[in-house]
């Protein structure tokens, strides 16, 4: 029998990690979020547009602070020339 309560733990919609690629709920996740031309992190994940996520784990975070071009190009679909990566400097650390 289908009550209320397995209704919304149905409908907790989810998200894929840029980076490791496991999917979790969506509140669970940083939300990156392309504003004009530059990438931030969209901390109350509700800037319009296109999104990407990435999970929590340490090492998610390590990754794609090491590879966030790469990330980024994949998942918003842009391809980010050199003169583009030198002046949008992608965005701040994960950790604020």
């Amino acid at each position: 029998m289908v009550t209320a309560e397995t209704r919304k733990a149905r409908k907790r919609p989810e998200r894929t990690c840029l980076v490791c690629r496991g999917k979790f709920p969506k509140e669970e996740l940083r939300r990156i979020a392309l504003v004009g031309r530059a990438f931030v992190w969209d901390v109350h994940q509700r800037a319009g547009g296109r999104g990407a996520y990435v999970c929590a784990k340490p090492g998610c975070l390590e990754r794609f602070e090491r590879r966030q071009a790469d990330f980024l190009q994949r998942a918003f679909r842009k391809k980010l020339n050199k003169e583009r990566r030198e002046t949008d400097g992608f965005f701040i650390s994960p950790g604020q």
